[in-house]
Parts: structure tokens; sequence; C-alpha cells
């Protein structure tokens, strides 16, 4: 299977504006990522008027970044707010069967990204193109964030192990200015598993474990049996430049205590994070060696949603 990155289109809502530039001394964040469970009707049966409930509750919830995964058909991508504060950054395909379900909403300017196909699947991940959706974000101050939205197999765990290996040396290999980057989504690997063992040695360590807080299950395939609740979906932060401050704080969002009123069969991550380096007011690294990043930019007209 090829493995050739995809350029992103990234729709530029009417009105959007890029923050004013300032020389910050401490970078704050708030980022969301939920797993929409956007598959066709015919597979889930789950009502399409959830959608427009998830926009209101991101809209409600007013994060900085938004990653979403299984965003895989045209009435799923009425999780994406409507309002003109957002840039939403998609690898998108007309075929069901190449598409990879990730859709990525920033407040800050995307300047760079791509996606990044894994070349290994298992059934049924294999009928469609599971990956990682890279963007570069530029801050107020002029620094860079790299931010990855990742979707995992979901079972095969010598599979997933494939997909973490290329997942890692992706994230190691990215050399684009930043000062840190920031691996969200569903990893379908529990925290007790080889799989979370080798993703926290790559990656650095998760929101929870900054935090210093108990995992918290993010999936339950809507069972109220609450031995079917699981963690898999995390925030994985892995700084580029020394930090004199690294703090996370997470919760659980867009949840209910009964699964008939959630719209989902995941939860949603919120994280609002706190980073401060000695060197925040310059780039980590010079502009020349920032590497070439394809974006194209369109208004909404020219890229539906869910295409």
């Amino acid at each position: 299977m090829a493995t050739r990155t995809r350029p992103l289109a990234i729709e530029r809502r009417p009105g959007f504006n890029e923050p004013a530039a300032q020389a910050e001394e401490e970078l704050k964040l708030t980022l969301l990522t939920y797993n929409v469970w956007g598959l066709p009707h015919w597979m889930n049966h789950a009502p399409r008027a959830r959608y427009a409930r998830i926009a209101s509750g991101i809209e409600r919830l007013h994060p900085d970044l938004v990653l979403l995964q299984e965003v895989w058909t045209k009435p799923a991508a009425a999780v994406a707010p409507t309002n003109a504060e957002w840039l939403v950054a998609q690898a998108g395909s007309p075929n069901f069967f190449r598409r990879n379900g990730l859709m990525v909403l920033s407040r800050l300017p995307i300047v760079g990204g791509e996606f990044h196909p894994f070349s290994h699947a298992a059934f049924p991940d294999s009928v469609v193109r599971k990956g990682a959706l890279k963007v570069t974000l530029r801050t107020a101050s002029g620094r860079r964030l790299n931010v990855w939205n990742v979707h995992l197999q979901s079972d095969a765990p010598r599979v997933r192990m494939r997909q973490i290996e290329q997942l890692t040396a992706w994230v190691r290999e990215a050399e684009d200015g930043q000062v840190a980057d920031l691996v969200g989504g569903d990893f379908n690997s529990t925290p007790d598993s080889p799989e979370f063992q080798r993703l926290s040695r790559e990656l650095g360590p998760t929101a929870h474990e900054l935090a210093r807080a108990p995992f918290a299950p993010t999936y339950d395939g809507l069972s109220p049996d609450p031995k079917q609740a699981q963690t898999i979906d995390y925030l994985f932060i892995r700084p580029r430049a020394p930090m004199d401050r690294l703090e996370a704080a997470p919760k659980l969002v867009l949840t209910n205590p009964d699964p008939r009123q959630r719209c989902s069969d995941h939860v949603a991550l919120q994280v609002d994070l706190r980073l401060r380096s000695g060197n925040l007011l310059v780039q980590a690294r010079s502009a020349g060696n920032t590497s070439p990043q394809p974006v194209a930019y369109s208004p909404a007209a020219e890229i539906p949603l869910g295409h």
C-alpha cells in the first residue's frame, strides 16, 4: 500500500481573522479531540441530528483546536461549526473508500500540513485510509506548533504496532521550526497495553500524566455495562525546546451519564495547555531549516466538507 503524503485543503471561513501579533511570554491553548462516530447511517443507525448537536457543543466550549476522527460521510461534516472563527483542514476524497475521516479545526493560522496514510491495515479498517493528519500552526508570537490528528487500527494489535512505528517516525523526523508536537486522537490502545507504552516512550507524556491525573474512560460503545468502558483517546505532548513550564489540565466533555443521550460512542477529551520555554520569543529553529508544507487554501464553496 502506498504511503505517499497528500496535501491538505484548508477552508478559510469568511470573516476568519488571524490573531494580532504579540510577544507572548507563555502559550495557553485549549485543545479538544473527539471521535464523532460519523459512519454511514446504515452501519450505526445513529440520528444525523446529533452532528448539529456536536457543532453546538464545540461552539459552546470554544477551544482553540479541535481534532475530529471518523468524519467519514458528508452529513458527518456538519460537526464543524459554521461560525466565522475557524480554519477547517482536511485531506478529502470523493471516494468513501479512500477517506481518512480526519478533520482539524483551528483558530490559529495553519501554515502547513499534509496527510500521512498508514501502509499497514487490517479489515475492516483496510477498506478506508487511516493515518495521521498533520498541521503546522503559527501562534500570535510567530512560534510554530505541529499538531497531529491520529486514528489507529481498531483491532489487530500487531498491525497497530506497525502503524505506531510509522507514526512515531513521522513525528520524530518532522522539522518545521516547531517548539512542540501535540499528538492526539483515537489510538485504540489502553494504558496497560504494549502499544501505549511505545507511544509514551516516543511521543512524550500524555496530558493525564502531566497533570498526575488518573486516566478516564473515553469509549464504551454506548453500553451501560461499565466493563465495556476503555481509555483509548489521548493527547501526547512532545517538546522540541527546553520548557520552563509544561502543564496540562485534561477533562472529559460532550458526555452524558445516559448513553442514549450521547452524540457518539466516544466522549471528547479537552485539554488546557500552558507552555513556556526559555526561547519562546524566538523561533525554535531558523526559518531556512523548515520543511516545505503543501497546503491549498480555498473558500468553502470550492471545497465542500465531507469530500
